[in-house]
């Protein structure tokens, strides 16, 4: 498996929360050259990731320790309205 889009399966995870702590730990696995069999979230996340090109946003806290996410236009948006578009595509 591709360690890149490894790497984005764990960058929208933190957005999605959808993934164990043990199928995280297994990614990291993967991405180190141990030898792992990903699970069934892993896949269908992997394939999602590939096949839409999937790129994860910049993200930064906020003076106010919040995280927040630059949508298209270059605004810094709360993490959360992106958590919530995610929510509506079908991934998992």
């Amino acid at each position: 498996m591709n360690k890149d889009i490894l790497l984005k399966v764990l960058k929208l995870d933190s957005l999605l929360h959808k993934l164990s702590l043990q199928e995280r730990v297994l990614i990291h696995r993967m991405r180190g050259d141990k030898i792992a069999e990903p699970t069934m979230n892993i896949l269908k996340m992997y394939r999602w990731v590939a096949e839409n090109h999937w790129m994860p946003p910049r993200v930064r806290y906020g003076q106010d320790f919040l995280l927040y996410y630059e949508n298209k236009s270059g605004e810094w948006r709360p993490v959360e309205e992106l958590e919530e578009i995610l929510k509506t595509t079908e991934i998992l």
